[in-house]
């Protein structure tokens, strides 16, 4: 038998098998139906043409089937399709309509003799599940290199910047000029420690001479931070002298519920004669605790001298004779004397020191010329020795500076700049002319104006920054200005002091520090009064009330 002949029985066989299936399943669909007799003849005819047809298709199929012509199979069974509905069209609605289309469906859903095509694939290798886990690659594919820098979101710092930086009055790491009372105050606080004994040390200087920045310095250091109780008051910050033990007792954490300032004083000295960790209480500005009789330092200058209480004392404040002049009491006896440590101002060459080494330690060394430094800290020296006066003018010079510069090459900081500064500090109020809103803003300029409409106009000449405030208010609100509140007022009238025009100096909280002029008043109301809105601001005493 040739490959023809037994392909054509393979075939002849599945359509025999189909035709035999689609005539069972066409029974069974309507023995699972009820019989509805129907009175129209012609329906039953029809239906009986229908199911003759359909078998007389099948089996001119089943005649005509070649081995070539198996792929063209499917197209015939569709074309039959067609013809059987085009025979049959039976009316919608009847229960013999239904009967008949349920069987056409299942009749088609059989009827295919070959599959649908495929389309072809140019791999001829079959895939099965463990060639495809064969080709599976678990190995990551390396990172792409990204090429495009990121985009910055400032520009590069620029040298003025950096200098800037370098020169703010922050506690340095070093402090030049200051090696020998370094050592001292070092050695003080380590002896005490080592022995477990108590002392007391009083810091003299000048404002601006290193005594709390030197004090910081060494409280930091690993060797001694860990061996003692540190409790630091700065004292401007206290309403009242009597309130530092209420202070006191919260940072030694005792609970105590004292009402009075003698019960605070009792709790404090029951914590002393207690079992305790070494106890270090600093006292920032301790002038500002004078009281009547001095009973508050008395008390608190006796508490290293009672037995076992491992406290250290350090007061610091301006005044060089403090102890001598406000405490005779304790050069009595010799437990109660204080140890005397003093600041001296900063020499000029000290000031070159420190400026230096700040420019160095940020790679700006070059950016000022040398006789500019030294102009700048001789003439500081000579008035103050404050360094940081000298930090914050240096800080202003560079502005200036950057401001000015005409070429990219220029950079340089040079004399010019530096006795610009130092005049609008420590001249005289020529500067005032100026109408240059950088120089001398005009917030600024109304707050003087206001301070010498009190001095002229008003019969209280005892003027605090809480006083100069309340004025300002009114002096802006007749004039529909926008006033600052009192916590910026406090940052302009120091911002007016570097320029040496005021003077503010106080005991406790700022609100209370009193303002002096310190130019002279007719010069300055004369360079203040061709300006229209300062004159008219001089002569308006309705602000002023009952001052």
């Amino acid at each position: 038998m040739d490959s023809d002949d037994s392909d054509l029985e393979i075939i002849e066989n599945i359509s025999i098998k189909k035709i035999a299936k689609a005539r069972v399943k066409i029974k069974m669909s309507e023995r699972k139906q009820p019989q509805i007799e129907s009175d129209n003849e012609d329906e039953r005819v029809q239906n009986n043409v229908y199911r003759n047809r359909k078998v007389e298709i099948l089996q001119e199929q089943k005649k005509s089937v070649k081995p070539q012509n198996v792929a063209v199979i499917h197209s015939n069974v569709n074309n039959s399709k067609e013809v059987l509905k085009e025979i049959h069209e039976p009316q919608k609605g009847t229960p013999k309509q239904k009967r008949s289309l349920t069987a056409v469906n299942e009749l088609e859903a059989i009827s295919q003799v070959t599959p649908p095509k495929q389309r072809k694939s140019n791999d001829n290798s079959l895939f099965s599940p463990s060639s495809l886990l064969e080709k599976l690659e678990l190995n990551s594919p390396p990172p792409k290199e990204n090429k495009s820098k990121p985009k910055k979101l400032f520009e590069s710092e620029t040298i003025y910047q950096s200098a800037r930086k370098a020169l703010h009055s922050t506690v340095p790491v070093q402090m030049p000029g200051r090696e020998n009372e370094h050592k001292q105050l070092r050695d003080f606080i380590k002896c005490h420690l080592m022995n477990k004994t108590s002392g007391t040390l009083y810091v003299s200087g000048p404002p601006g001479t290193g005594k709390t920045a030197s004090l910081s310095t060494i409280l930091q250091q690993p060797d001694i931070i860990t061996e003692f109780k540190e409790v630091y008051v700065n004292c401007t910050a206290i309403k009242s002298s009597g309130s530092i033990y209420l202070r006191i007792i919260q940072e030694l954490g005792i609970k105590s519920s004292s009402r009075t300032e003698k019960d605070s004083v009792a709790a404090i000295e029951n914590y002393l004669s207690t079992n305790h960790k070494m106890i270090l209480l600093v006292l920032d500005e301790i002038d500002q605790l004078e009281s009547k009789k001095q009973s508050v330092l008395y008390t608190i200058f006796e508490w290293p001298s009672r037995k076992n209480s491992k406290i250290i004392l350090i007061g610091i404040a301006n005044a060089l004779d403090l102890t001598d002049r406000i405490l005779p009491r304790l050069q009595a006896r010799c437990e109660l004397k204080p140890q005397l440590m003093h600041f001296a101002p900063y020499s000029k060459q000290q000031i070159v020191e420190i400026f230096t080494d700040r420019l160095r330690s940020a790679g700006v060394l070059d950016l000022f010329v040398p006789v500019a430094v030294q102009m700048l800290a001789g003439k500081v020296a000579a008035i103050s020795g404050d360094v940081r006066k000298a930090l914050d003018i240096g800080r202003r010079v560079i502005e200036i500076a950057e401001k000015h510069k005409k070429e990219e090459s220029d950079k340089k900081v040079d004399l010019k700049h530096v006795m610009g500064v130092l005049n609008s500090v420590y001249g005289t109020s020529n500067n005032l002319n100026e109408d240059n809103d950088d120089s001398f803003p005009l917030q600024q300029k109304i707050i003087v104006c206001t301070l010498l409409l009190i001095l002229k106009k008003a019969r209280n000449k005892d003027i605090t920054v809480g006083k100069l405030h309340e004025v300002y208010k009114k002096v802006c609100g007749v004039r529909n200005l926008s006033g600052v509140d009192q916590a910026e007022f406090v940052g302009l009238c120091s911002l007016i002091e570097t320029k040496g025009i005021i003077r503010v100096s106080g005991k406790k909280e700022p609100r209370l520090h009193k303002i002096n002029l310190e130019w002279d008043e007719e010069e300055v109301a004369a360079a203040l009064k061709d300006k229209q809105l300062m004159a008219t601001i001089l002569q308006d005493s309705s602000v002023l009330g009952k001052m």
